[in-house]
């Protein structure tokens, strides 16, 4: 516990100095100066600072997980988009973190790692509805993750927390579209079939 509260230290420290200062400029001997811990107690838990902007963005996605896991089951009769609501809070609220990250200077697998772990969830949201994941329903979510995360990186430019907002209900629509057709349009060509009816 007493390492995870240093860590939690200095990672704060890194993110305090970041509002003020341009990453690239923030050193070991900032981050500890402001964390009042000494340069060894950085490295018996990093090995450099890349290693502790990686950390931060592996909180994130903790949380986010968090968030998802705590997201009530999907129900297709009742339109609610509260669960919509929530991750685009916690995305507006740590939307500094968020840019600190896909950032020059932050961690080149972040993009990555957020946008798999946003098709999971999408596919966590399908499987409530007992809904058959083809190849074809794989690569619509495949889609729908990565033009997802696009907008919502896009929205950052001008803090429009309702871009992020849209984004996510257009995606929860076309879920609960995908959940409808199959129930209607028994078999794995139902997914492409509803798809041809929205265009």
């Amino acid at each position: 516990m007493k390492a995870e509260n240093t860590k939690r230290k200095m990672k704060n420290s890194f993110l305090d100095l970041a509002k003020v200062t341009a990453v690239n400029k923030i050193s070991i001997t900032n981050v500890v100066a402001h964390a009042k811990v000494s340069r060894g107690t950085f490295y018996t838990h990093y090995e450099n600072m890349q290693k502790m902007v990686e950390d931060i963005g592996h909180d994130l996605l903790k949380d986010m997980d968090l968030l998802f896991q705590a997201c009530p089951p999907y129900d297709p009769m009742r339109r609610d988009y509260s669960v919509s609501q929530q991750i685009a809070n916690y995305i507006q609220t740590h939307q500094s973190i968020f840019l600190l990250l896909l950032g020059t200077y932050g961690d080149p697998c972040f993009l990555n790692k957020w946008t798999e772990q946003f098709r999971n969830f999408l596919l966590k949201r399908l499987r409530e509805e007992d809904v058959y994941i083809s190849p074809e329903t794989e690569r619509i979510v495949n889609f729908l993750s990565v033009s997802g995360i696009r907008m919502i990186r896009e929205s950052f430019q001008d803090s429009l927390i309702s871009v992020t907002v849209n984004t996510l209900y257009v995606i929860d629509s076309i879920l609960h579209a995908l959940a409808v057709s199959q129930k209607y349009l028994p078999g794995p060509d139902s997914v492409m079939e509803m798809l041809s009816y929205l265009y």
